[in-house]
């Protein structure tokens, strides 16, 4: 009856709570780790973005969460892998200076820019996780 379908339900959402639960001691245990590894050592990362190499210090990389930047560092440091091997992204490299400055200063202006501009730099800005740019 009614009873035992309000029970199953409890039953299911204190499982999913617990799974939640795991995932945020997991996100927190990536940011532990990330926070230690800048801590021992900032040093350059190279990107190859299209052919192009760019140079920035992992702080850069890390300063703003939730980017494809600070998700492959993080699945490397989870891997034990090398968090300074450089890093490929199959992606056009024109407007990617522009990115690198955003993380960099939390700064983007679209003064003198044209509209097929912008929207580039809107489709790279959902690729990388910044989507904040044009805000």
């Amino acid at each position: 009856g009614l009873k035992e379908k309000l029970e199953k339900v409890e039953a299911e959402f204190e499982e999913k709570l617990v799974e939640v639960e795991r995932k945020n001691e997991r996100y927190e245990e990536v940011d532990t780790k990330l926070e230690d590894l800048l801590a021992k050592n900032n040093s350059l990362m190279s990107l190859n973005v299209g052919g192009k190499v760019f140079q920035t210090r992992l702080s850069t990389l890390l300063s703003i969460k939730d980017t494809l930047f600070y998700y492959v560092i993080a699945k490397r440091v989870l891997a034990n892998a090398d968090v300074y091997q450089e890093i490929f992204i199959d992606r056009n490299f024109n407007n990617f200076d522009f990115f690198l400055d955003y993380l960099r200063t939390g700064k983007f202006s679209i003064g003198g820019m044209t509209k097929q501009q912008i929207s580039e730099i809107a489709a790279d800005a959902d690729f990388y996780g910044l989507s904040d740019i044009l805000n």
